[in-house]
């Protein structure tokens, strides 16, 4: 997706990427017993929006905080899931320091 993105970001829709809810993730999410509301949610939705904000401005260095993003937003799916698994609780994930947005 990277290389297509900065080679010929017009081939995908970004407002379609953008949006988080049209992902598969989103009901496996909903599965784990997760909230709309949730932390990971949140994360959910801003790996989408940074990844669709490539698609306005494709720069190699934006992808950098995709990649920030992307690993909070997997290390909570993982903790999700294990919990599930578990039989516990969805968990509230900690806070996560996002990297600094660019202009």
């Amino acid at each position: 997706m990277k290389k297509m993105i900065l080679s010929n970001p017009s081939l995908i829709n970004g407002n379609e990427l953008a949006d988080a809810a049209r992902c598969d993730m989103h009901n496996h999410m909903q599965r784990l017993g997760l909230t709309e509301d949730s932390p990971l949610f949140g994360l959910h939705r801003e790996v989408h929006g940074a990844i669709a904000s490539l698609l306005k401005a494709p720069v190699a260095e934006g992808w950098e905080q995709v990649r920030q993003v992307q690993k909070a937003f997997e290390d909570g799916l993982l903790e999700a899931f294990q919990k599930a698994k578990r039989g516990a609780s969805p968990p509230q994930l900690r806070k996560i320091t996002r990297p600094a947005t660019r202009v």
